[in-house]
């Protein structure tokens, strides 16, 4: 599948396999929106993977998401 000019969402792209994910999918042209609670982390894993816009958004919490 081509991820060229796409845009991709992954929750929990602060670390681990979510930020692993997210670097693939960026180097492969994806726009990536990382989301995690953790805004800090988030930040750290956009600058590790090249860019990505940061989300925070605590999935447990109806307000964040609704918003």
């Amino acid at each position: 599948m081509a991820f060229k000019n796409q845009t991709v969402a992954i929750v929990g792209g602060g670390s681990g396999i979510g930020k692993s994910m997210a670097a693939h999918l960026a180097e492969a042209g994806a726009k990536v929106i990382l989301s995690s609670r953790n805004a800090d982390k988030l930040t750290e894993a956009a600058k590790a993977i090249g860019g990505g816009e940061v989300l925070p958004l605590d999935m447990t919490d109806a307000d964040s998401v609704a918003a």
